[in-house]
């Protein structure tokens, strides 16, 4: 066992060797460029001004987007017109369902259903 142990030091020798020699081929290199330093300057600072004042009436508006959000309504007693547009659609549903029975009635009475 100990012989192997002595080769251990050689090989790693020769394979670093190995890789220091690929290094000069041609391939760039990884070094830092001149121009790559041109770009090591730090932004310039920008000053955000503070945010005005509150709104005087913020609280008025904070009460009536509670009372809004907490209030029953549902989306078709806030939107004009949407109860009907709904009553419009279920009515087109139900012709629909009407005419898709009838359709399925007639299929049943071709020859080989």
């Amino acid at each position: 066992m100990k012989p192997i142990l002595a080769i251990l030091p050689l090989m790693a020798a020769i394979s670093l060797s190995a890789c220091a020699a690929a290094q000069g081929g041609d391939y760039p290199s990884l070094a830092k460029r001149p121009v790559e330093g041109r770009f090591d300057v730090a932004p310039p600072s920008v000053v955000v001004p503070p945010p005005g004042p509150l709104p005087i009436d913020l609280a008025g508006r904070l009460a009536r987007w509670e009372s809004d959000a907490a209030g029953e309504r549902s989306i078709a007693e806030s939107v004009d017109g949407l109860p009907e547009i709904y009553a419009l659609r279920d009515k087109l549903a139900a012709m629909l369902a009407a005419q898709v029975n009838v359709l399925a009635g007639l299929e049943r009475q071709l020859p080989g259903q």
